[in-house]
Order: structure tokens, then C-alpha cells, then sequence
């Protein structure tokens, strides 16, 4: 995790430290120092370009970066000149006339840009490309890039979100003392636990025995034992008894759990029952040493939400199929019943299409291009080489996704596929593109079959990630045959697998205003259809693509937008409502939005709540500047998730964006309530993990983990006591107790398990001279220094109050083998 942090740190220098633009020889090197600081009426940006290499860089060249951050601005007559190429891909080049760096020499200059200071805004995958005499390019060639921010410790101890050390104390003594633990509390809550005379010893081994049509939940079971719990199966171990009983009360999840002198007992009342009462099992056995010994206890638990899920996107960066079955163990174990696969999106499309090789031969490759016909730009950290191994580059065969099919099913685990339409949808149309220009002039009808742009559309807009061209033209009769095409080999590939498609996620967000407006096809179209403006013809797609999917028994679902009305505040009522299921996503404090999830339920839709407030997993904790994620919806920990409240999504948020609290009294205060009766259409929550920051599987769990413990317990118990706690005091021994099952039960089980999760930041204080510290995990070893260096595992380590005579204090805690980002106590 943090080597490919520093490497993105150290992205915008590799910009330019391995290639003098001479014919690329393996000698030449090129460094690039990028320097943040204040300046005239905003920040200003020192690039200087060192030729470490033999040969002069000279003549026309380009350097290209990515981030998420604005494009830089350069001043008239610069040296070099910037432009955002595409979304998160800019250039930085040569002005004419060219200014030649000779070997060993370098060229400074200052641009003018907005403020970076969070990781994954800092530059990153730098390369080179120079141009020959005829005006070819040559190979392009990484650069070395040293990045360094700049860090306003006055501006930040201003800052209310920002975790000072001070800050970082107070929250940390917030959680403490939180009483000790029983042996029955896990993550998510058992909803009853009564506890009997006498106890249940389970050795180290078991012996496992299964009603019929509980075989794969029995051969689960002993695998994970074996694995997680050193326990083996054998004739004379501990009795351990799988059953059904369909009249078990509760919803077709419920089940019980009988611990006693004979052994355990786990009855569900279906299979997906038993499977829930394996998983609490293997958490209440976690991290202990057998053979041990339970209280005798009978347990009765159920989900109080059908729909328990996880968005996880491999379209802006791929992750491999291993890694899904590895999430797929990681979400079986918190008892999550959904995994939405974002398949497809603007910077990639993963799905191999039998017939549409180009989807996946075009759209599923990242990599240095002008024309984009063999690949896509090198987003999100891609690079030039699509063959490098980079996270922008990758895609599921068909056999590939039979087999995450079947993986999830075996963990009763749905999989919903999302192919992002009509906005969102570049790398279709791309990778359409250039089927188009393969076969125009051999077969002109086979190039236009699945086109999914009008040559003629003047159309002018700009989607929320800097696209001008990312959505597909509704309007063709070719679209149509393409998302038909599409779906139908989905659809093929789950009855491959023997796995029912129950829904289909056709994404539908963020369609920029101005989209169709310019096409002369998509107005001949409204004016034959009667459709008065392109929101019409949205929704006249939205039909087409309800009956498209309806006929075949699968439910049409999309994220919010897709049955709204164009102020995005209003529910459009036009549009089936009942079968379509909306994925609330939008929650932001003081915009409105927030109603949104609430009206579509009262209308009649049924709602997934996705909380961007509580449930964008790829948000990063805390306005840390070393904490990994996005920034744009606020920070989402693992207080967020536990603080969701599913039936009062308006005292779901505890704190505002600048760090002051919310008024909870208040906080519902003129908006619409969510009726008695469209409760049960709160079906379920999802929590997000989006990939524009994510590098590779390991930031993918340091982002997901322990906020995942806070999804999976709020879905599983949706109505926590504490929700109506008038004095916020069981609030607060609530979370004390959360935080303490995470701290002593969870990471450690996830660290046998090899998962990098995320370890809070000490807090620390001076007091009377002497330095305090405390941490959220007890358990954690914290190591400080006091000259100001970065603290290791070699640094002095904090057990008590000690003197102190410098606030230039740094500290680190470690955990189960996993460091925090650094603490800093400073008057600066």
C-alpha cells in the first residue's frame, strides 16, 4: 500500500527522469522535480526538467502525466505549454522556438494551478515522447518524477476536518473504556444471544455432519475452519450438526446456532440460513485457541435487509479475476448477500463480447495514443505501455466471469452486472469506432451495425469527469442492436454458469446537459416519436430497455437519475416505477439531494440507499494528506458506515464537511419523511468502491476495511437502539463497543487472512510538558520521534506520559503487522 502510494508521489518526476528525447537509449534519463508553493494570488507550480542523460533534449517534445487534479496553466511565452488532453490526462510540451536542455543541464519553469495536497492528487506515471525530423514519434519513455507538496500546518490546525494530532487524541479518548467483550460479540450483531448453564468445548478438530442439501455449506465450512482456525475434521471431534427447518421464523436468511456440552448445532431455513450461521460460527471461533470453551448459549438471528452489497468498479481500473474471489471470501465472511460489478465505464470496458471484439481488444487496453483506434488514453495512472502489467489494461474472458459466477454462487453471493449506458459510455464508443473504420470500406454494413455515434452531431457538452464525447447516440437504431447484442451474451454467460440474471445495471448517472441536442438523427427521431426534448428521449430509452429486460424476467436498475426529472430533485412518475430499482446515491448535505432516496421510495420505487455520505468507500477517511481516495463527496471512515441509518438517512451524518457537528434535532427539519408504508421499500444498501485513485487490490482493501465492519452491520441491523437515543449516551457506548470488536476481534482476523486494512493514527497532546498519546485500536504499538523525522518501527515507542520540550513530534501506530499514516504535532 504505501510503496504505490510514493509511487504516485513520485509519478510527476518519473515524468521526466528516464528519457532524453534521443533516440530512446536505455542510458538516457530524464528527472522531473515538481514543486508546490504559495504564490501571487494562488499556488504556483516549479517544474524543473534535469537531462541526467548523454544526449541533449532538444526539438519538439511531450511530456504526459495523470491526475485527478485541474490542468496547470501556463504564463505567455513559457518554455513549455499544458493542456488536459482527456479527463485525468494531461501534456506538458515544448514551445516553439525550443529551448534545447543540454546533458547534465536543466530548464525551470513556474506554472499556475490549483492546491494538491492529498496522495492521490499528486501526479503520477510521467512519460516522454519526442518527435523525429519528419515529425514521427518516437517510443515514449518513462520519466522519473519527484513530487513535492506543499503542507500548510497553520491552515490545516485552522481547519476544523483536518486530524491534527489534537484532534486525532480527542476522538481516540472518545472511544475508550468501552467494557469488555463476551465471546458472542461479532461483527454484524447476533440478533439474540441467551445464554444457558454449562459450556460447549470445541477441540481442534470437528466432526461435521449435514442434512441433504447442505453438502457445499459442510464442505464450506471445513474449508474455512481448516483455514481460519487451524481446526481439522475428524471422526470423535467436536460434534458440529448443519440442519434445515423451513418453519424457523424470520425472513428466508434466519437461522439458529445451539452451543452446548453436545456440540453446536446450525439450523437455517434455507440453505443461504445455514450459510449466514457457518460465517457467525467462524467469527465467534476467530483468533482463539483451541481447545476452548464457550458458554452454553441458544442464538437466533436474521438480516433486517434483503439487499446487503457492494459496488465494486474494475472499469477504471482492472482487478484481476483472482483478486474478485479474493473479495468475494472478504464479503462472504460479513455475511454481504451482493456484488455489483461496474463492468463498464468511459475509461474501459472489462466484459469479452463474443462478436464485439473490439470492446475488450480496444476498451479494455490503456496506453500512450493521438487517435485512441488501438487503445484508450492512459487514465488513472495507466501509463504508455498497455503491456506493462498496469491496473488501466484487463478484461474478464467469458469463461472468466463463468467462473466469478459460480464462485459467488457457492457463497450465496449475487452478482449484478453493470454496463453503464447511455452516458459513461467512451470506451464503447471508441472501441465502436474503430470497428467502424475496419470495415467501411470492405463492408460498410457491418461497419455501421453497432455504431454508436452520428458524425454529424455538433452537440456540446462536458460530463463530471472532463468528457466531451463519452455518450452514446439513443437516437440509432444501431445503439439498439448493440445493447441488445450486449445483454443477450450477459445473458448467455449466466445460464452458462447455471446462475439466474435477476437484474441488469444499465448505470444511467451523469448524462451531461447538451448531450443529443446537436444531432440531426436524435431530432428527426423526437420529432417521429413525439418526444418533446432529449429528457424525453432518455426516458423513451429507459422504456425501450425496461421491455428489453422485462420480457426475459430480469429487473431493470440504474442509479438515481434514470427516474428523475431533469432538476434531479423530483421523481419522475412517468416510468414504471415497481420494477425498476433506483440506486440512491446522492446525499450531500444542503443541496436537496438528499430527500431524493425517501421520494422515490414514497412514489413507489423500489430503493437501494448508497449514501455518498456514508457509503462511498473510495472517499478516503480524513483530510490526511497521505490518506489514499477522493475528496469530492466529503470523507467516509469507519464511523460513517456504523452511523447509516437506513429509515433516518437524515441523522445518518454526525459531522458537516468543515468538521462542526450536525444539529440531529434538526437535521430532518423540513424535508420528506419516509412513509410507514414505504419502508418496505427500502430494499436494501450498497456501499462503493470506485477505482479512479485505486492502483491495486491492496488499496482496494485498505480503502474497504474496517469500513466494511460498519456496511455489514448496518445492513444486517437497521434499527440500532441508539437510533432514537434522545441524550446520544448509548451513541456512544454503541460505537465504543464497535470500535472495540474491530480493534480485538476483526483486525486480527483479517490480518491471518493477509488484508491490508487501515490502522488509525495515534493522537497525541502535550500536557504540563509532557507528551500524551493514546491510539483507537488498545492493542497498537504507537513510536514517536522528536527531531521531526518519519517514525519507524525502530523509533522510541510510547507507554507513558513522557517529558517533552518540542511540539516537532511525529508518531506512527502499528498493528497486526500494519502501519498508520503519520501523526504530526507541530506550532508551525
Amino acid at each position: 500500500m504505501k510503496k504505490s502510494l510514493l509511487f504516485y508521489l513520485s509519478g510527476l518526476l518519473c515524468l521526466l527522469i528516464q528519457s532524453s528525447c534521443a533516440p530512446a537509449r536505455p542510458e538516457s534519463r530524464l528527472l522531473l522535480r515538481w514543486t508546490v508553493v504559495p504564490g501571487g494570488d494562488g499556488w504556483e507550480h516549479a517544474l524543473t526538467l534535469v537531462n541526467r542523460g548523454n544526449e541533449p533534449l532538444e526539438g519538439a517534445w511531450s511530456i504526459y502525466y495523470g491526475s485527478i487534479a485541474p490542468a496547470l496553466r501556463a504564463p505567455e511565452g513559457a518554455p513549455v505549454g499544458v493542456e488536459q488532453v482527456c479527463g485525468s490526462h494531461h501534456r506538458l510540451f515544448a514551445t516553439e522556438p525550443y529551448a534545447a536542455i543540454a546533458s547534465g543541464d536543466s530548464l525551470r519553469v513556474t506554472l499556475s494551478g490549483d492546491y494538491i495536497d492529498m496522495y492521490s492528487f499528486y501526479p503520477e506515471r510521467a512519460y516522454i515522447v519526442c518527435r523525429a525530423a519528419d515529425g514521427s514519434e518516437m517510443q515514449p519513455c518513462d520519466v522519473d518524477l519527484q513530487f513535492v507538496p506543499y503542507h500548510d500546518r497553520r491552515a490545516q490546525a485552522a481547519d476544523g476536518a483536518y486530524p491534527t494530532a489534537e484532534r486525532l487524541y480527542a476522538a481516540n479518548a472518545y472511544l475508550s473504556d468501552p467494557g469488555p467483550l463476551g465471546p458472542y460479540d461479532i461483527i454484524p450483531s447476533l440478533k439474540s444471544v441467551i445464554l444457558r448453564s454449562g459450556g460447549c468445548t470445541v477441540g481442534p478438530t470437528v466432526a461435521i455432519a449435514a442434512d441433504e442439501g447442505l453438502d457445499g455449506e459442510a464442505a464450506l465450512l471445513y474449508e474455512l475452519l481448516r483455514e481460519c482456525c487451524r481446526c481439522d475434521s475428524a471422526a470423535g471431534g467436536t460434534p458440529v450438526r448443519l440442519e434445515l427447518d423451513p418453519s424457523i421464523e424470520g425472513p428466508g436468511e434466519a437461522y439458529r446456532m445451539e452451543f452446548s456440552e453436545e456440540g453446536i448445532v446450525l439450523t437455517g431455513k434455507s440453505p443461504h440460513g445455514v450459510h449466514n450461521a457457518v460465517q457467525s460460527l467462524l467469527a465467534i471461533l476467530a483468533n482463539k485457541e483451541l481447545p476452548m470453551t464457550l458458554p452454553a448459549a441458544s442464538v437466533m438471528d436474521y438480516p433486517d435487509l434483503e439487499y446487503r452489497g457492494l459496488h465494486f468498479d474494475v472499469a477504471r481500473n482492472f482487478t484481476p479475476k483472482e483478486d474478485i474471489f479474493r473479495l468475494i471470501d472478504l464479503l462472504s465472511l460479513y455475511k454481504m448477500n451482493v456484488l455489483h460489478l461496474h463492468l463498464t465505464d468511459d475509461e474501459g470496458w472489462r466484459l469479452e463480447i463474443p462478436g464485439l471484439e473490439e470492446l475488450t481488444e480496444i476498451g479494455a487496453r490503456r496506453g500512450h495514443t493521438l487517435t485512441e483506434s488501438d487503445r484508450l488514453y492512459p487514465l488513472y495512472g495507466s501509463g504508455w505501455n498497455p503491456d506493462a502489467g498496469a491496473p488501466g489494461s484487463g478484461y474478464y474472458t467469458c469463461e472468466d466471469f463463468g467462473e466469478i459466477l459460480r464462485y459467488a454462487a457457492r457463497h450465496h453471493i449475487r452478482v449484478i452486472p453493470e454496463i453503464d449506458i447511455p452516458g459513461h459510455s467512451r470506451a464503447a464508443i471508441k472501441a465502436m469506432n474503430a470497428r467502424y473504420a475496419r470495415y467501411i470500406s470492405t463492408d460498410p454494413d457491418r461497419a455501421r451495425e453497432y455504431l454508436l455515434t452520428d458524425s454529424c452531431d455538433t452537440s456540446v457538452y462536458r460530463s463530471a469527469q472532463e468528457y466531451t464525447d463519452n455518450v452514446m447516440n439513443i437516437a440509432m437504431p444501431s445503439a439498439y442492436r448493440f445493447v441488445r447484442k450486449v445483454f443477450g451474451e450477459l445473458h448467455r454467460m449466466y445460464e452458462k454458469a447455471g446462475v439466474e440474471l435477476s437484474v441488469v445495471h444499465i448505470g444511467g448517472d451523469e448524462v451531461p446537459r447538451g448531450a443529443w441536442s446537436g444531432s440531426p438523427i436524435c431530432r428527426e427521431f423526437m420529432a417521429r416519436n413525439g418526444l418533446v426534448d432529449t429528457h424525453a428521449l432518455k426516458d423513451h430509452f429507459v422504456r425501450w430497455l425496461y421491455g428489453e429486460l422485462n420480457v426475459k424476467g430480469i429487473r431493470l436498475a440504474g442509479w438515481q437519475e434514470i427516474v428523475m426529472l431533469p432538476d434531479g430533485r423530483h421523481v419522475n412518475r412517468e416510468l414504471p416505477g415497481r420494477r425498476i430499482l433506483s440506486y440512491g446515491w446522492n446525499t450531500q448535505l444542503g443541496e436537496g439531494f438528499d430527500e431524493v432516496p425517501y421520494a422515490l421510495a414514497n412514489a413507489g420505487y423500489p430503493v437501494i440507499l448508497c449514501n455518498v455520505t456514508n457509503l462511498y468507500l473510495d472517499l478516503a477517511y480524513n483530510k490526511h494528506h497521505m490518506e489514499p481516495g477522493h475528496r469530492w463527496g466529503g470523507y467516509v471512515d469507519a464511523r460513517s458506515t456504523f452511523d447509516m441509518l437506513p429509515y433516518d438517512i437524515y441523522r445518518s451524518v454526525r459531522t458537516h464537511p468543515n468538521g462542526s457537528p450536525v444539529d440531529l434535532a434538526s437535521a430532518s427539519s423540513g424535508k420528506e419523511a419516509l412513509s410507514p408504508d414505504a419502508r418496505r421499500n427500502i430494499v436494501g444498501i450498497q456501499g462503493q468502491l470506485w477505482a479512479e485513485t485505486i492502483r491495486n487490490f491492496g488499496m482496494a482493501e485498505y480503502l474497504l476495511f474496517p469500513k466494511m465492519c460498519g456496511l455489514s452491520e448496518r445492513a444486517w441491523n437497521a434499527s440500532p437502539a441508539w437510533g432514537t437515543d434522545p441524550d446520544g449516551s448509548g451513541y456512544r457506548q454503541a460505537l465504543r463497543r464497535y470500535n472495540a470488536r474491530i480493534a480485538s476481534v476483526e483486525m486480527p482476523r483479517l490480518a491471518a487472512l493477509g488484508v491490508n486494512f487501515r490502522v488509525s493514527p495515534p493522537g497525541l497532546k502535550l500536557q504540563d510538558g509532557m507528551l500524551r498519546a493514546n491510539s483507537a485500536e488498545p492493542g497498537a504499538t504507537i513510536r514517536y520521534t522528536l527531531d521531526g523525522s518519519e517514525p519507524t518501527e525502530a523509533s522510541a515507542r510510547w507507554t507513558a506520559p513522557v517529558a517533552c520540550k518540542t511540539s516537532g513530534v511525529k508518531a506512527r501506530a502499528y498493528y497486526c503487522g500494519r502501519a498508520s499514516v503519520t501523526s504530526e504535532l507541530s506550532n508551525d
